[in-house]
Formats: structure tokens, C-alpha cells, sequence
């Protein structure tokens, strides 16, 4: 970005454009997301970007070099040249989006609105250093008529983009985020440089004659402006309607019956009886049992239940209740039942009959739009995990504790009972003399009772493996150990005894160990993306950050929300989790809970210090510092009954960084999760691959640790 920005405007001067329930210029980002990703190249660029300055609004554009003024700063045949070139580009702007309100898609309708505010040609201050354009949008800077031009003086410069992106389903980044926009601090100095600021004085106006805006053929503009010359010429027919309408407004509320009754027109008593008819009795319980029949593929390499969605309200000045009750009177029928809900992160989950679940989404999302639900499928999460066969027995067992350092560190510290390290998964064999010690508190969210158990089946196994990498005791004369052997274990078990997490039962653990004194949280599951069986990839190839932001802006967007602001929960209270990479080899961080950025996610290596063959990996450039690499191939760790196996995973390595989490902790609790993924990031082995990030180093990261506390 510029170092200055080419123009200042006083935020008193000027009033913002309302959309939505935000200013216009205040979802930059998206908007200039959705122009790069669907309009031709010579479009991009051309919006400035605002940043809040202390009572002023500064504007960049680092598309632009050189001297950038207003175009009343050019005369002559300069200043005529650069208003055809920005009327042209407005001409061409605002038939591309006529292209997207003639489509069947709401969204797409909605995008071309929003487009058209943007390049309003009365609302636009445009500037240029002489050969390209820039504006500044969403105010109303009562510019109207000062840029038009008629047609036949820009025609020669129209020319028809070439190959642009199909218009009839445009790539939409995710839905206009209400952004905040950057608050920068204030420099005196440069504020005194080469800016010009803008206010407007009272003065007597005197009425000159305005050139007409640009005219277009598209029946909704042509509608829009006989609304405004209707109102203008009888706006006291329309004050009185609207005082009519406030009057039947306050006369309804009062009777509570005019115009049919409404879930507004409930008082708190009918509310309260409403919801005990439609909701479960109990917080996390569901009233009816997933039907693992209903388990489906989905369009995007997962498996999911067919018969019910999630549904969370994000904003918590929004009534939960309101929004259940509604529902359930847009689907009054008893086929369709509120089986789980949880007011704590106000969700829900709605069951209904099988093969409507994109007609349910599409109906909520339209009618109760005024709640800005969230929606998403009940997600089937497989084992990330890969077997071995009895051969690797004779592999060595405790190469994953050299490579990392993690014997050095015990010098430090082998851990602290008052750290405690929830684990996330299947069944646990709690009776494991390795697993048995320092368990503290656990659950089983599936079965939604105390009792955690061992599998009866002796290929799951993965919770107690998973938990002896963590926790596994040390000096017992048995087996190996685990990372941080004397902190606590907090076991919570998400399954019913099978292969399969479903996702309400995942994020009930999460909610568990938040509420419960959990410190750090291991995750060693998510979806697979490729066949089991024929490891034929089921999505798109993903391969560069244009693609990876592609694919996170439209796909499983709702769940992706969701997981972020559960994920923050956890951040809010200091709570360190750690999630497996996956083992589909492809790109990391495209499943909906991977892409936040409050949790740390965990590649795989070798025993060579490579990338694991199954682990998945980064995109280049794009490794941040919730991104690591730790062993995950044969790694030795408990079974049930005793017994010991080798399991090959990003399951085995996010344990593995779970228990360097505690160590750490251990030394100084009072690091945020911030600064610790800094210290990891610091103190990291660089691996000589540019798709995979920093290997962990147990010892280096624990002494940086105890460093910054003392």
C-alpha cells in the first residue's frame, strides 16, 4: 500500500451509503474480491480503499502511481479524455451487471446491486495522475450530473472485454462481510502534506441546471426513476401514508391480532410455552438418535446425514428463540423437529424428511433472512488415520521423541498436573496403565453421559494411541511415554462405538473442554477428500492460493463461520487447540474447521524428516504460524488391553504438538496462544520444502518459553 494516502475527506462532511446493516464502504474487501474474481483485468484497480483516520477518512490506491488529484484538476482536453475513459468504464460496469439481474440467482442479483452503488456516476468522486482512473464511493458526495457524458462521446472507447468469467454463475467471495474498517493512527505531520481535506459550508444555493444522469434501457432503473420524480412531485401523499402506516404499526403491536397472528405478537408467556412444544427438554441431548441410513456423499468429498442441518444464529443480540420458534412455524408439520439444541452457541438441529435438505436451507435462509442464520450439513468425520500391518514392529520406537527434542525438554520439565490436555476422539482403554494416570474430569458427548469406554473392536484403537503420543506415563517400566507425561487428561469421547465423529458430537467435546479447565485440545480427525479405497481425489485439485481462496469463499461457508467463532471461544480463554492436517495429500486448510486461524494445524513427516506421503500440505507462500510439522509415520504409542501398535497419521503428529503445548504451558501459562504459535514459528526446523511448514522442536520451543516468562 502507499505510504500517504492521495486524499483525505472529513468523515463530518459527508454521509455514508447504507447496505445491509453496514456502510457501503466498509465491505471494500468483498466488494474488490468479487470485481477481480468476475470482471475483465482493466476493471481491477479502479476503487480506492478507505482506512479511518481519527476524524477522517484517508483513501489508497496502490494500483496508481505518481501525482493522483481530482479531476477538476485537469483542463482541457485532458480533463474531457479522462471523463470519457471513466464514463466508458462505468457504461461497461453497468452492463455486466445488468447480465447478473437478468439470471435466475438472488445472490447474483444482490451483487449487482451492490456493483452498480459502487459506480454510481452520481455518487463517485473520480480522480486520475493523468492516465488511469480512481474513485471514491460510498458517500454521497452530491456529484450528480458533474462526470456525465452522452454515449456517442465515449462510444470509441468501448470494447468488449474478452474472456471474461461466465456472468451467469459468477465466483462469489463469502457473503458481504461486515467489516470493520482499519482504525490508523493520526500523523500530524503528514496530514499537513500534500492532502486535501473537504468540508462542506452553508451556503445559499442557487438552482442551476443539472445534466441528465446516464440513462439506460433496464426496466427496474427506468421504474427507480419514476418513483423519484413521483416523490419529489406529491411526497405529502407519501408522508401521509407512511404516518397510516405507522399508526395500523403501533395498533397491531397494541392488539397483538392485526394481520394474523405473528411469533412478534407473542407475549413471553405464549413464547415460553411455544418452546418447551418445539425444543428438547435439555441442553445437548438429542431427543431422536442420528439414523446412520440417512449418511450420504455430499458434492464435496465428505459424508453427511441427508435428513437434518445445523443451525446457529452468530449474532448474540439476536433472539435464539425467536428464530426456533419461527422456524418451526414455517414448518409446522410434525414431520419436520427440532431433535437438538444448545443456547450456549445458540444451535440447533432441524430433522426433516429426506431429499429436502437444499430445498430447507434455501426456504430459511430466504424467510428468516432477518436472523442471518447459519446452515450447514451434519458432517461425518472418518478417522484421519492409516494402519500398519505387524512388519513395522520391528521399526524403531521412539525416533518422533529424538527428532523433536522432546527428551531434552524433559530436563526442563516433563509436564504439570495442572495443565490439562483434552483429547478429542473415539474410545479410550482408560484401564491402559499408560493412559490411566491424571485423568481429569471427561465425557462421552455422543452417548451424552460420564461413561467413556474402550472399543470392543480391536482395530479402534485410535483414541488410546492418539492419547499415549499426549500423555503416555513415564518411569513404569511399560512401553514408551508421551510428550508430557505428568500433565492431565481430559478424555472425551465423540463416537458411539464406530468409525465415524458426527460433527454436533465433535463440537459438544469442544464446548466440554472449554467449560470443564481444558488447557490445550487435540483434534486428530476431519474429512477425507479422497475414495479409501481408490484414493481418487472426490474435489477439485487445489493447488494455488487464488484456488485455496476460491474454494474457502464459496464452499461450506456457514460451517466455516461457525467453527471460527467456536474456535475464538476457546482463544477468548486462553485455550490452545491443535487440529491433525489430514492425510489426503492435497492442500491443507480447505475443511471448514481447518481454515480458522485460532487453531494450529499439524503436516506429517518421515522418519527421514520428509513430508509423510499421506500427510496433506501447504500451499507455497501461504504458510502462516498456525502451521507445523511433527513425525507422523509408524509411530509407536498404546492399544487397548495393554498392548502397543505403530499408527501413521496427522492424527499421531497433532498429539505429538498437543503434548510439546503442555510442556510449554507448563513453564509459563501466562503466554497467549498468539505468542505461543510464535514461539513455535521461532524456534522451528526449517525442512527445505516450500509446501510444508517449520518442524517442531520440543527442547528450543520450551526454553523460549521459560525465557519470556523470566
Amino acid at each position: 500500500m502507499q505510504q500517504k494516502p492521495f486524499y483525505s475527506l472529513n468523515k463530518e462532511s459527508y454521509k455514508p451509503i447504507s447496505h445491509g446493516r453496514s456502510f457501503l464502504h466498509e465491505q471494500y474487501e468483498a466488494i474488490n474480491s468479487f470485481i477481480e474474481l468476475n470482471f475483465d483485468e482493466k476493471f481491477h484497480g479502479l476503487i480506492a480503499k478507505p482506512i479511518k483516520s481519527g476524524e477522517h477518512v484517508n483513501w489508497y490506491n496502490e494500483n496508481i502511481s505518481g501525482k493522483i488529484q481530482k479531476l477538476d484538476k485537469f483542463e482541457g482536453q485532458e480533463h474531457e479524455e479522462l471523463k470519457k475513459k471513466y464514463n466508458a468504464v462505468v457504461h461497461q460496469i453497468n452492463l455486466q451487471c445488468e447480465k447478473f439481474e437478468n439470471s435466475d440467482d438472488e445472490n447474483n442479483k444482490a451483487w449487482a446491486e451492490s456493483i452498480r452503488e459502487v459506480f454510481d456516476i452520481n455518487r463517485n468522486m473520480v480522480f486520475s495522475n493523468g492516465e488511469d482512473i480512481t474513485i471514491i464511493w460510498g458517500y454521497e458526495f452530491k456529484e450528480r450530473g458533474k462526470y456525465y457524458l452522452p454515449l456517442e462521446a465515449f462510444a470509441p472507447l468501448l470494447i468488449e472485454p474478452s474472456d471474461s468469467p461466465e456472468l451467469e454463475e459468477p465466483i462469489i467471495p463469502e457473503d458481504v462481510i461486515e467489516e470493520e474498517i482499519i482504525n490508523e493512527p493520526t500523523d500530524e505531520t503528514e496530514s499537513e502534506q500534500n492532502l486535501h481535506y473537504e468540508t462542506i459550508e452553508e451556503k445559499p444555493q442557487t438552482k442551476k441546471k443539472i445534466p441528465k444522469p446516464v440513462k439506460s434501457t433496464h426496466w427496474f432503473l427506468l421504474m427507480l426513476n419514476s418513483i423519484e420524480r413521483f416523490a419529489k412531485k406529491y411526497w405529502y401523499i407519501l408522508l401521509i401514508i407512511f404516518l397510516f402506516l405507522l399508526l395500523w404499526f403501533l395498533l397491531r403491536d397494541c392488539s397483538g391480532v392485526i394481520g394474523g397472528k405473528k411469533d412478534t405478537g407473542r407475549t413471553e408467556a405464549e413464547k415460553k410455552v411455544r418452546l418447551k412444544e418445539i425444543m428438547p427438554p435439555r441442553n445437548r441431548e438429542r431427543i431422536i438418535p442420528i439414523d446412520t441410513t440417512k449418511i450420504i456423499e455430499d458434492d464435496n468429498g465428505g459424508r453427511v446425514v441427508s435428513n437434518i442441518l445445523n443451525m446457529a444464529i452468530a449474532d448474540e443480540n439476536i433472539s435464539f428463540s425467536d428464530f426456533a420458534i419461527e422456524l418451526k412455524d414455517l414448518y409446522p408439520s410434525e414431520d419436520y423437529i427440532i431433535t437438538y439444541k444448545d443456547t450456549e452457541t445458540n444451535r440447533l438441529v432441524f430433522q426433516f424428511p429426506d431429499g429436502q435438505k437444499d430445498s430447507v436451507r434455501i426456504k430459511v435462509k430466504n424467510n428468516l433472512s432477518n436472523y442471518n442464520p447459519l446452515i450447514w450439513e451434519e458432517e461425518v468425520f472418518p478417522m484421519n488415520k492409516r494402519f500398519n500391518d505387524p512388519a513395522f514392529t520391528n521399526q524403531n520406537k521412539n525416533y518422533h521423541i529424538v527428532q523433536t527434542g522432546a527428551d531434552k525438554a524433559w530436563d526442563i520439565t516433563t509436564g504439570d498436573t495442572s495443565i490439562t490436555i483434552a483429547i478429542i476422539d473415539n474410545a479410550f482403554d482408560l484401564r491402559h496403565r499408560e493412559i490411566k494416570s491424571n485423568i481429569k474430569g471427561g465425557r462421552n458427548t455422543a452417548r451424552r453421559i460420564r461413561d467413556i469406554f474402550k472399543s470392543r473392536n480391536d482395530k479402534l484403537v485410535h483414541g488410546t494411541h492418539v492419547a499415549g503420543i499426549a500423555l503416555g506415563k513415564a518411569n513404569n517400566n511399560f512401553g514408551l511415554c508421551g510428550i508430557a507425561p505428568d500433565c492431565s487428561f481430559m478424555p472425551i469421547q465423540a463416537t458411539m462405538d464406530d468409525e465415524s465423529f458426527f460433527g454436533t458430537d465433535v463440537i459438544d467435546g469442544v464446548l466440554y473442554a472449554i467449560n470443564h479447565g481444558a488447557d490445550v485440545i487435540n483434534m486428530s480427525l476431519g474429512p477425507q477428500y479422497r475414495n479409501p479405497i481408490t484414493r481418487q481425489l472426490l474435489i477439485p485439485p487445489i493447488e494455488t492460493e487464488t484456488e485455496l481462496k476460491k474454494w474457502n469463499n464459496n464452499i461450506q461457508t456457514d460451517q466455516a463461520e461457525f467453527w471460527n467463532l467456536l474456535l475464538e471461544r476457546a482463544n477468548k480463554k486462553n485455550i490452545f487447540v491443535v487440529i491433525a492436517g489430514g492425510n489426503d495429500n492435497i492442500t491443507a486448510g480447505i475443511d471448514p474447521k481447518s481454515r480458522s486461524a485460532y487453531a494450529l494445524k499439524v503436516c506429517a513427516t518421515d522418519k527421514q524428516n520428509k513430508r509423510a506421503s499421506f500427510s496433506n500440505f501447504c500451499v507455497q507462500n501461504v504458510i502462516g504460524k498456525d502451521y507445523i510439522s511433527a513425525p507422523g509415520d509408524n509411530i509407536f504409542s498404546a492399544s487397548r488391553n495393554n498392548k502397543f501398535k505403530f499408527e501413521s497419521g496427522t492424527s499421531m503428529a497433532s498429539p505429538l504438538v498437543a503434548g510439546a503445548i503442555g510442556l510449554i504451558k507448563s513453564v509459563n501459562n501466562e503466554l497467549t496462544n498468539e505468542q505461543i504459535m510464535d514461539v513455535l514459528k521461532k524456534t522451528s526446523l526449517n525442512l527445505r520444502d516450500s509446501n510444508m511448514p517449520g518442524f517442531i522442536q520440543i527442547d528450543k520451543a520450551v526454553l523460549e518459553a521459560k525465557k519470556l516468562k523470566n
